[in-house]
């Protein structure tokens, strides 16, 4: 493989491992999570399995209350 090709090999994968993010885990605790990249979309937990969702259009995810709000009055991350 010569230099060009393995260079550019190794800057898409650094790429895809940025963009690519694993689905939270469902610990039986929680029935709702956030995604972290996303405060428009959010997970549901249904048979320990983390299903994804989007809020209606111009609504984030409040992982407070767990429901969908306005951007200025959602806890998106669930640190709040």
């Amino acid at each position: 493989m010569s230099q060009i090709s393995l260079f550019f090999t190794l800057v898409f994968m650094a790429m895809l491992a940025v963009f690519v993010q694993a689905d939270p885990v469902c610990n039986g605790q929680q029935d709702y999570l956030p995604n972290q990249n996303d405060c428009s979309m959010y997970y549901r937990c249904i048979n320990n399995s983390p299903i994804a969702f989007q809020c209606p259009t111009d609504l984030h995810w409040d992982a407070k209350d767990n429901l969908c709000q306005y951007p200025d009055t959602a806890c998106c991350s669930g640190q709040c």
